[in-house]
């Protein structure tokens, strides 16, 4: 099993950073799962989703980052921000 580490922040009040880590030492990639499959579709969702994601390796493993729009009107399109633990 593969150690991951999770991170969100808001980088602008506009938009959601969210950021995940783990020490695969293998580059992630969509996959195209069986219906009855439990997993293979995060990055599936992150498409769909993002406005702008990507990867970039580091110490053996890789950061797997999307940018999300915040919806005008909402409490982080108000300006609230959360940290990056």
């Amino acid at each position: 099993m593969y150690r991951r580490n999770h991170a969100l922040g808001v980088t602008h009040h506009d938009r959601v950073e969210v950021a995940v880590t783990d020490d695969h030492p293998r580059a992630a990639r969509s996959q195209n799962p069986d219906p009855d499959t439990p997993t293979g579709r995060g990055l599936l969702l992150v498409d769909a989703l993002a406005e702008q994601w990507g990867q970039e390796p580091n110490d053996g493993g890789k950061t797997v980052w999307a940018r999300l729009a915040v919806p005008q009107g909402t409490a982080l399109g108000r300006g609230c921000t959360l940290a990056r633990p």
